[in-house]
C-alpha cells in the first residue's frame, strides 16, 4: 500500500481529488499519424477489453489518447485516469474510477462516490464496483474507461475488482488498459469469449511507398535495435542536399517515439 493510502486510513481523511488525474494529457507535437493504428478504433466496441501492452517509450499512451479523441468525436462517452503508484490502493483507485466516470458521463459514478464520502474505507470494494455496475447499465452511451500506466497497480484486491467489474459490467462498458506487462486479468474467460483484443508494438522498419529518384528502389536493412531492423544511416549530402525527403522520412519512422519522432508500429491484433 502506498503511503498515501496509508496516512488517509491511519487519519480517516477520503483521498483528495487530483483533476488532471482523470484529465486525458494533450497529445505531444511532432508525432507521425499512424492511420493504420488509428483505424482499429472502429473495432473497439466489439471488445469489453483492450490491452495496449508494450515497454516504456513505444507509444502506448500516444495510441491511446488518439484512439480516446477518435471515440470521443464520434459521440462515445470516454473517461480518462492516469495511474500511479499512489493509486495502488482499492478505495482510492475505484474513488478516481468513479470521478473519471462521473465526467464522462452524466450520472454515472454519483452513488459511488456518495458510498466512499461516507464510509470511506469501511464500504466493501465489491459494494463500490456493483454500485458502478449497476448505475453503468442504466446509461444507454457507449462508455470507455482508459486506464494508463496500469503495471502500477499491483494490489490482489483492485485486479479482483476489476475482473469483477468485467464480469458483470454491462455490454455497453469498455475498459482500454496500457500496461508494460500483461494485467492479472480474467483473460483465458475474455479470449473465450471473444471479448479481449491485445495490441503489442514493436519497432519496425516500415517504409513510406516509394516515389521516385533513390527512393524508388527499396534499400536494404541495416543495423538492428532491440531485435527491429532499423534502415541504413543517411550520408550527409542526402540530409544536407534536402532532395530525398523519402529517405528522411522512412528514417525518422523507423526511431521510437521516445526520440520525439513516431515511431511506425507493427500492431497485433488478436484474442490471444
Amino acid at each position: 500500500m502506498s503511503p498515501v493510502a496509508v496516512n488517509q486510513m491511519l487519519t480517516g481523511k477520503q483521498p483528495q481529488l487530483l483533476a488532471t488525474k482523470i484529465l486525458p494529457p494533450r497529445s505531444a507535437a511532432g508525432l507521425i499519424d499512424r492511420p493504420r493504428l488509428l483505424g482499429l478504433t472502429a473495432q473497439l466496441e466489439e471488445k469489453q477489453l483492450v490491452v495496449i501492452k508494450a515497454a516504456a517509450g513505444f507509444g502506448k499512451t500516444s495510441l491511446a489518447l488518439a484512439w480516446a479523441d477518435n471515440l470521443r468525436q464520434s459521440g462515445n462517452s470516454v473517461a480518462w485516469i492516469a495511474l500511479d503508484s499512489d493509486d495502488n490502493e482499492p478505495t482510492r483507485f475505484l474513488f478516481y474510477v468513479a470521478h473519471a466516470l462521473r465526467r464522462a458521463c452524466d450520472g454515472v459514478g454519483e452513488a459511488a462516490i456518495s458510498q466512499i464520502s461516507e464510509f470511506f474505507f469501511l464500504v466493501p470494494v465489491n459494494t463500490i464496483v456493483a454500485t458502478l455496475i449497476n448505475e453503468l447499465a442504466d446509461s444507454e452511451d457507449e462508455i470507455y474507461l482508459f486506464l494508463d500506466d496500469y503495471h502500477w497497480i499491483i494490489h490482489p484486491e483492485i485486479h479482483d475488482a476489476l475482473s469483477f467489474l468485467l464480469r458483470h459490467a454491462p455490454s455497453q462498458f469498455h475498459l482500454v488498459l496500457t500496461a508494460r506487462t500483461e494485467p492479472p486479468l480474467p483473460l483465458a474467460q475474455l479470449r473465450a469469449q471473444n471479448r479481449v483484443a491485445f495490441s503489442s508494438m514493436r519497432i519496425l522498419a516500415r517504409w513510406i511507398p516509394p516515389k521516385s529518384g533513390c527512393c524508388a528502389r527499396r534499400p536494404r536493412v541495416g543495423r538492428r535495435c532491440c531485435g527491429s531492423s532499423l534502415p541504413p544511416p543517411l550520408s550527409r549530402d542526402k540530409i544536407s542536399s534536402g532532395t530525398c525527403t523519402g529517405c528522411l522520412a522512412r528514417y525518422a519512422q523507423s526511431a521510437p517515439i521516445s526520440t520525439r519522432c513516431s515511431t511506425a508500429c507493427h500492431t497485433t491484433w488478436s484474442n490471444s
